[in-house]
């Protein structure tokens, strides 16, 4: 049980992060110029998502070693 909970999991810092605020942030520690391209065409989107570590903090013990 425990691999494959742990092989399903998706681990995260459970920042409310969004996926723009996570490309500038990845972009600008690179050091790129680069910019991304929105072009708000994507239809039935959840609007406010994050990701939940509890499933691994309950079943691994397990804890994020960073922050964003």
């Amino acid at each position: 049980m425990l691999r494959s909970a742990a092989r399903l999991s998706i681990f995260s810092n459970e920042s409310q992060v969004s996926v723009i605020e996570l490309v500038d942030l990845i972009l600008r520690k690179m050091g790129s110029t680069l910019r991304p391209e929105v072009l708000n065409q994507a239809s039935n989107e959840i609007r406010h998502q994050f990701l939940s570590a509890e499933r691994a903090r309950t079943i691994l013990n397990w804890k994020p070693q960073f922050t964003l």
